[in-house]
């Protein structure tokens, strides 16, 4: 749902009929979604030392 609405920029309406799901459930599922990806950010910051890199920004993983 994240990849949908927030990094491919489509709208509710677009993922509705991608989805077949209606706008309420699209909106519920991405605020969900959203919240669980905050979390596990603010897991992973409270995991790293300070001063290093989490783990998927370290240069090893950086494909970019």
């Amino acid at each position: 749902m994240i990849r949908l609405l927030d990094l491919e920029e489509n709208s509710v309406l677009e993922v509705c009929e991608l989805t077949g799901w209606g706008t309420s459930k699209v909106k519920v599922t991405a605020m969900r979604a959203r919240r669980k990806l905050q979390a596990a950010l603010v897991r992973l910051e409270q995991a790293t030392p300070r001063g290093e890199k989490p783990p998927f920004l370290s240069t090893a993983h950086n494909s970019l």
